[in-house]
């Protein structure tokens, strides 16, 4: 399995980027799963429905099956390896955020000085940028996508699958 990690700053365009990204790579044949972290600790269940009761009642672990799949709790922050570790039936998953792993990395860039995450990360193998007029030349970075090239950016993420290449 291949591990590649979307990150940048807040209102970058991760989420929508590792979205048309999931598509393009189902649609070519992939099996996709996804991590994403939250910095901000919101809620993981809506207030009030079972799930959400559950843990408030002191389960430390929830699942809540339908028809319409399966999720599941668990209170405090889980290590992103053993999430990684649960998902052995996909080829790829694409994590959203965790700057600190260890695994590849694609920073997206869009305002100036958001360069720096470049620094703070380490293991950034590429970055997909917003307009770029020159400004972002010179990064440092082998492999630089414009944010709007998908099928480019999926098939560097699913050759990186092909070679099954260490992080």
């Amino acid at each position: 399995m291949t591990v590649m990690q979307i990150i940048g700053y807040a209102n970058s365009g991760k989420t929508t980027l590792l979205c048309r990204l999931i598509e393009r790579l189902v649609s070519a044949g992939c099996h996709v799963g996804t991590v994403k972290h939250d910095a901000h600790c919101r809620e993981f269940d809506v207030p009030g429905k079972d799930s959400w009761r559950h843990r408030k009642s002191g389960a430390k672990k929830t699942a809540f099956v339908s028809a319409a799949g399966t999720a599941y709790f668990e209170e405090g922050e889980a290590a992103l390896a053993e999430i990684i570790n649960r998902m052995q039936d996909v080829d790829i998953v694409l994590v959203e955020g965790f700057k600190a792993a260890p695994y590849r990395k694609i920073a997206v860039l869009r305002n100036p000085g958001d360069e720096r995450i470049l620094h703070a990360a380490d293991n950034v193998v590429a970055a997909a940028v917003w307009a770029n007029n020159g400004q972002w030349d010179g990064l440092g970075v082998d492999t630089m996508f414009d944010i709007d090239a998908i099928e480019e950016m999926a098939d560097y993420i699913a050759q990186t699958a092909l070679r099954r290449e260490a992080p």
